[in-house]
């Protein structure tokens, strides 16, 4: 059986790219969002690809606000991407609603991998370069 990775922030543009990498590697990839459908940004993988993902896509809710969700979402996975950042079309337009994802999105991540002994977990989110409030990883106020 292949390994298990999750994606977190599989809708996004990193994400995407991310989960047609783990797929294209042969992993079984949890697409996590905020919400257990596939978004239409990865539906092509299931309409126009020439292999068939059935079995090895599935999405998951896994919203970093969200501990617990990550820690189901987790639950039997080796490996965790994090590819999750604020944006401003989600209506995080504050320094608060941006930190509640770049920053504590993260923290939360971590707290979860540990406790459903994930054994590495990469971030390759774009945090704090496309964010629309850049210094969101500062302490809130």
């Amino acid at each position: 059986m292949a390994e298990t990775v999750v994606i977190v922030g599989a809708a996004g543009g990193t994400g995407v790219k991310c989960v047609e990498q783990a797929l294209e590697a042969g992993y079984r990839v949890k697409a996590g969002r905020r919400e257990a459908v596939l978004p239409d940004s990865l539906k092509h993988l299931q309409e126009d690809s020439k292999e068939d993902f059935t079995g090895r896509l599935e999405p998951v809710v896994a919203d970093v606000r969200d501990v617990d969700t990550l820690r189901a979402a987790f639950a039997g996975a080796k490996y965790v991407i994090f590819a999750a950042a604020a944006s401003m079309r989600r209506g995080e337009k504050s320094a608060n609603d941006a930190a509640a994802v770049d920053r504590d999105g993260i923290i939360n991540t971590a707290r979860a991998a540990l406790d459903c002994d994930v054994s590495k977990v990469v971030f390759v989110s774009s945090a704090c370069i496309t964010s629309p409030v850049t210094l969101s990883l500062r302490p809130r106020a």
